[in-house]
């Protein structure tokens, strides 16, 4: 069976379980009231009401993911038939093509700042360039424009904080949520909310605050990420990067 119709029914059934708690939560909540009606009364009324939940709850669940999947099936191939087209095209091998996410999602907000949130995926795409991988380690996505022009071997002066992340990119990203200044490697998590700093143990998915007991990898983490914003400060304010900043060199 294909896994959107396995989806669906288990939608499904899920609805129906959940108009028949319905239907029993409203028995136990008025029962005091069946003194006056028939047993025919309760039952009837009982249904009723639990029918019309059951429709509701089962048109979001079925429509929804409907939707959902209806669209990630016509983008699926979408995609298909432009990657076929692009690669009939004479500037198809020396072209990097790159899909990156904005951001991501708070689907488990385990600490203040939840790292799903800015954990995005990264495409590079360019077979007559990158040999097929996955890459592993710590990128932003200020390392975009230096990856890029290492692979197509511009010649150029990179003023930015970016790093070749094909090249190895760098031991710990740092990143922002409004206030809070967050900095992250194998061996920590750090967030700093104004003068309060905490780190966790992300890799255990540990809430307990560490950082006064590993005060060095708190410290290390810190400077990390203050040295990159204090970096991107004095970048902008001299106007070292952008328009005058990063261009290839012209003989």
């Amino acid at each position: 069976m294909p896994r959107h119709i396995a989806l669906l029914l288990k939608l499904l059934l899920l609805g129906l379980l959940t108009g028949q708690a319905f239907r029993i939560t409203l028995l136990l909540l008025h029962r005091d009231q069946w003194h006056d009606a028939t047993r025919a009364d309760v039952l009837t009324a009982l249904f009723d009401r639990g029918l019309i939940f059951d429709l509701y709850v089962i048109s979001w669940m079925l429509i929804v993911p409907a939707l959902v999947l209806g669209v990630a099936h016509a983008l699926g191939g979408t995609s298909q038939r432009a990657w076929a087209e692009a690669r009939t095209r004479s500037w198809f091998d020396s072209t990097v093509c790159v899909i990156v996410g904005d951001h991501g999602q708070a689907f488990d907000p385990l600490h203040e700042v939840p790292i799903a949130y800015h954990h995005v995926p990264l495409v590079i795409h360019a077979p007559a360039l990158v040999e097929p991988g996955k890459l592993s380690g710590y990128g932003t996505q200020v390392g975009l424009p230096e990856t890029i022009l290492a692979l197509l071997r511009v010649p150029h002066v990179n003023n930015t904080l970016g790093k070749d992340l094909i090249a190895g990119g760098h031991a710990a990203a740092y990143f922002c949520a409004d206030h809070r200044i967050c900095a992250i490697n194998d061996r920590g998590y750090l967030i700093r909310d104004r003068d309060v700093v905490r780190l966790y143990d992300h890799r255990a998915r540990g809430t307990h605050d560490l950082s006064m007991e590993q005060p060095a990898l708190r410290d290390s983490l810190m400077r990390h990420a203050a040295s990159m914003v204090q970096a991107t400060q004095a970048i902008v304010t001299r106007k070292l990067a952008g328009d005058d900043g990063m261009r290839p060199l012209v003989p």
